[in-house]
């Protein structure tokens, strides 16, 4: 699963070279069939000239149908924080 985050400042500001993380959450850690080598919880990037970080995120294809309910998500932080 590959997808841009395009990163501005309050001001509506470009930030290039900034550090963008997610974070999965417990639930997303718990219910995905991560590919070996994928890091995870934590993702990092860097974002390029154009103030957008690309990810690309390597899962196994499936979802663990034995979780029922289960809500994915990540926290995004920029720059190491927290």
């Amino acid at each position: 699963m590959c997808f841009p985050v395009l990163i501005h400042d309050q001001n509506d500001n470009p930030m290039p070279n900034t550090t963008v993380r997610l974070i999965f959450g417990p639930q997303a850690e718990e219910s995905l069939y991560w590919c070996p080598g994928q890091s995870h919880p934590v993702v990092e990037e860097m974002t390029d000239e154009s103030s957008v970080a690309h990810f690309c995120i390597h899962l196994g294809g499936c979802y663990r149908g034995d979780v029922d309910d289960i809500v994915l998500f990540a926290r995004c932080f920029l720059n190491g924080c927290p």
